[in-house]
């Protein structure tokens, strides 16, 4: 499955099996199983903790659509906080945990896309980029933001992009 580990090394990862549904699993640094979190789905991937393991951002799939959910950790509550037509997925929580970056399906392109965690206001667009483009990141300051592409070749390239200076994307891979 999905993995992604917090801070003080908490693991939360997507279980893939055959099963009708999907959950996310809790596990501690020895492995130990600490429970289960939010509502199993059809299917879930990209799970992103924030830094104080109370939130969980993940992306998942209802009646064949694929959106970013909110998962409170400590009140077990779930929030869809995506209404995009077609795909979103690779979600990242901001080291704030108030905003999550995300990719989103157009057309034959991804646009790279934030929206605040609770699921207010309309997500805003920071980059459209041609083809596939999986797991964008965000530095921990949110100044910064890396993403893979796939190229003519079909291999994918690494990118990067100042967001403070709104700098335009550069290529550091060939």
């Amino acid at each position: 499955g999905w993995p992604t580990i917090s801070d003080d090394n908490v693991l939360v990862y997507t279980r893939t099996s055959r099963a009708s549904k999907q959950h996310m699993t809790w596990v501690d640094r020895d492995g130990k199983y600490l429970g289960t979190v939010g509502t199993a789905r059809e299917a879930l991937a990209g799970p992103s903790i924030s830094g104080d393991d109370e939130t969980i951002v993940v992306a998942a799939r209802d009646e064949g659509n694929w959106d970013i959910w909110r998962h409170e950790v400590l009140t077990a509550k779930s929030r869809r906080v995506t209404y995009d037509e077609g795909t979103a997925r690779t979600p990242m929580l901001s080291a704030e945990g108030d905003r999550i970056l995300y990719a989103a399906a157009r057309g034959d392109s991804m646009v790279l896309r934030t929206v605040s965690s609770d699921g207010s206001g309309e997500p805003q667009e920071v980059l459209a980029v041609a083809g596939e483009t999986p797991s964008p990141v965000w530095t921990r300051d949110g100044y910064y933001l890396a993403y893979q592409a796939a190229s003519d070749s079909g291999t994918f390239d690494l990118w990067f992009m100042d967001l403070e200076k709104n700098s335009a994307p550069t290529r550091l891979t060939d």
